[in-house]
């Protein structure tokens, strides 16, 4: 989910804002006196925000970055892009993850992806 509550999974592949930007520069210099694996999913956000986060450790030798698409977010199907606060999102967004929670990951949105399929 995004700062504006949208819901967003692998269906949609946004750029970040300036606020993730620096958020993600501010995380690369922190971390830039440790070695690093340095892995993300395929998504414009996880590249970016990895390879800002390599471009600040080119120093300490944890400059490449690995992309995996398995790391790419759940889909969240007919949900994916719209508010989670507006019906009838809330209400079927809500319901699905009191049934993850209740242990049953198996449980998926129309057109999305389930915890379990996800993993395997």
């Amino acid at each position: 989910m995004n700062t504006l509550g949208k819901l967003q999974g692998r269906g949609v592949d946004v750029s970040m804002n300036q606020v993730g930007i620096s958020q993600a520069i501010q995380l690369g210099k922190f971390l830039s006196n440790l070695p690093l694996f340095i892995a993300c999913s395929t998504l414009k956000r996880a590249i970016q925000t990895a390879e800002i986060v390599a471009n600040e450790n080119q120093s300490n030798g944890s400059g490449k970055v690995f992309y995996y698409e398995g790391f790419d977010e759940l889909s969240w199907g007919w949900m994916e892009g719209k508010d989670k606060n507006v019906e009838p999102i809330k209400t079927s967004h809500e319901s699905l993850l009191k049934i993850w929670k209740s242990g049953n990951l198996t449980e998926s949105a129309l057109g999305g992806e389930s915890p379990e399929k996800v993993l395997n």
